[in-house]
């Protein structure tokens, strides 16, 4: 299975021909509105198409706060694909463009983390 995760200002419907493509070769592929996107977005979030505005302290905070939101519900959502009789729970991937791959990053680290705390709990 692998999840698909989007860029900045995206929707997981961006990332329909990837899910698609992957889908071709015999992968299960599912993509996820990232926190404040799609149909996750509050109204006015986003201040505009001024792309100048995107390293401005609110354009940060809002994609900071997407990748750590998301971060944490793509675990919630690997946990109930992986209940799926369908999908294979023991090969899982993931993979985003842009603020989608920092997603991935978080993602990666959050997993570690949680190797780690259950193998010092053993």
């Amino acid at each position: 299975m692998c999840l698909v995760l989007h860029y900045f200002r995206g929707s997981k419907e961006t990332c329909e021909p990837w899910c698609r493509d992957l889908a071709a070769r015999g992968i299960f592929a599912v993509a996820i509105d990232a926190h404040l996107h799609g149909e996750r977005s509050v109204a006015g979030i986003f201040h505009g198409d001024n792309i100048a505005s995107l390293g401005g302290e609110y354009s940060i905070w809002v994609h900071q706060t997407s990748i750590a939101r998301t971060a944490r519900d793509a675990g919630v959502v690997l946990d109930a694909l992986a209940r799926r009789p369908d999908v294979d729970a023991s090969r899982v991937a993931a993979t985003g463009m842009s603020m989608g791959g920092s997603e991935v990053t978080a993602d990666m680290w959050k997993e570690a983390q949680d190797w780690i705390v259950q193998g010092l709990a053993r």
